[in-house]
């Protein structure tokens, strides 16, 4: 199955990701371009197709969904003593609520 993954390098993400390759799954993943996941998605060689974006701007969400036939929503901005993305809720609350709930809305 072809499979969307939002979120895809952070802690839960990283964990699923790792559970549909050893299910035989063709795995997308959809993250924003920065360097903690560039070198995450890097570790997986050929194993995923990687598309960067925002879940925020319905332009890339439409990019990253084509052709999917699952969506795995794991895309959140969460406290600093959880993040593996360098961005945590704290500094960054207008990207928390926008990738959270913004985003969420746009696709219902």
């Amino acid at each position: 199955m072809k499979v969307l993954v939002t979120g895809p390098f952070g802690n839960i993400g990283k964990h699923t990701v790792d559970e549909l390759i050893s299910q035989g799954h063709q795995v997308r993943c959809f993250a924003t371009d920065r360097k903690p996941n560039r070198k995450a998605a890097k570790k997986y060689g050929g194993q995923i197709e990687t598309v960067w974006g925002d879940v925020r701007f319905p332009a890339d969400v439409d990019k990253a969904v084509q052709d999917q036939e699952a969506v795995v929503h794991l895309a959140y901005v969460i406290p600093s003593t959880c993040s593996t993305s360098g961005i945590s809720s704290e500094d960054r609350p207008e990207w928390a609520w926008g990738g959270q709930c913004e985003g969420d809305q746009e696709r219902r």
